[in-house]
């Protein structure tokens, strides 16, 4: 049984479902249950396709303090899940009266900027690292069974704090994220009004402070040795509007958002040369894995999580967020490099290393340990 707050459209439920996607059906038959009901942003319609199980106590987050351990666990009792799995603040902290395995996913970066600016947004950010201390301490010290999404969390949780985990890294589904030719990348420009002759270079996440997107938009408006290149940045958030601001007249940055009825990351993936991050804090990157599934090469900031993607020079470069020229050296120094080799062992790596097969293979021996038989 796996419970999360809602299936709104984020990295980490696009991990639960691949996770799900992967499983071994002849032994393991999952259920979802949702907190909250659904917004208007949710994956839900896409699990449902895949004949996925979920039932929601469809309780507010106010209600949800009072009435949600009682229907939740109400709900565990009629279903008996051999292993529940809690994915979020809400769901780790919900006490089950049942003696039954429980995992928490940890996908939470200790260092970034903003420890709770998932959610919840509307606390104030005193407030919020409040609630994360209390989850850290009260929550995650007393959990015997935690599961970090990279080796980085694995280590700095155990670093730091000394909380024992394991980890099993994201996956990509690569079938899904896959390279085009150039041909198909040219007709692809097209069709979404893009230059076929610039170098593209593309931006996504959610535009919030500790993603840094301000320092690649700054380098992008000096132009003097971009002039042959456009940056597209997809994503919404609080920084939005500021960086909308920023940018009016820039012939060379696009921000798009959802106004732009932006729902496929992959077709401008397909139609860019480049991704670029300057993220401060991660857990382990769901657009990185994408980008570099499809043949894009990164050009990312130097945090933990990046390295331990970009495990070597021949896939992408690295840059020092704290020295603002060190991005552009790094941008002229990957134009320099073959193209054509760095998309191909982009691919190649993420296929041997970050797969969605991979990673739900390795949540499935980790379930035939705490249930104690083999797969076969």
């Amino acid at each position: 049984m796996y419970v999360v707050s809602t299936l709104q459209r984020v990295g980490p439920n696009n991990q639960l479902y691949y996770l799900i996607k992967c499983l071994d059906k002849d032994i393991f038959d999952p259920i979802i249950v949702t907190l909250s009901p659904e917004r208007p942003d949710s994956s839900y319609k896409r699990f449902k396709e895949r004949g996925i199980r979920i039932e929601s106590l469809g309780l507010s987050r106010l209600k949800g303090i009072f009435l949600m351990e009682k229907r939740l666990n109400n709900i565990i009792n009629r279903w008996k899940p051999n292993i529940i799995q809690t994915l979020g603040f809400r769901a780790d902290r919900v006490k089950i009266k049942f003696n039954i395995p429980k995992i928490i996913s940890l996908r939470t970066s200790i260092k970034q900027a903003k420890p709770f600016s998932i959610k919840p947004t509307y606390l104030g950010q005193l407030l919020a690292i409040l609630f994360f201390r209390f989850h850290l301490t009260y929550i995650f010290k007393k959990q015997k069974l935690i599961v970090s999404c990279s080796k980085s969390l694995y280590e700095d949780y155990d670093r730091l704090h000394n909380i024992k985990i394991r980890y099993i890294q994201n996956g990509v589904d690569t079938e899904r994220y896959t390279a085009v030719s150039e041909e198909i990348k040219n007709k692809i420009r097209v069709k979404l009004d893009l230059s076929v002759d610039k170098k593209i270079y593309i931006s996504a996440g959610s535009l919030i402070p500790h993603k840094n997107t301000g320092a690649i938009i700054k380098l992008f408006k000096r132009w003097d040795f971009l002039n042959d290149s456009l940056l597209i940045i997809l994503g919404e958030g609080g920084e939005y509007n500021n960086y909308k601001k920023s940018v009016n007249n820039c012939e060379n940055i696009r921000l798009l958002g959802d106004n732009c009825n932006i729902k496929d990351i992959r077709r401008y993936l397909h139609a860019s040369d480049y991704f670029i991050s300057a993220s401060k804090g991660e857990g382990l990157p769901n657009t990185v894995l994408e980008a570099m599934s499809t043949g894009t090469p990164c050009i990312l900031s130097d945090i933990p999580p990046h390295r331990e993607i970009l495990s070597n020079n021949k896939l992408g470069v690295i840059f020092d967020n704290n020295d603002s020229n060190d991005l552009e050296r790094k941008i002229k120094r990957i134009n320099n490099m073959d193209y054509n080799n760095l998309s191909k062992n982009c691919r190649d790596h993420i296929i041997k290393y970050f797969s969605a097969e991979r990673m739900s293979l390795d949540y499935q021996q980790l379930y035939s340990e705490i249930l104690n038989f083999s797969l076969h």
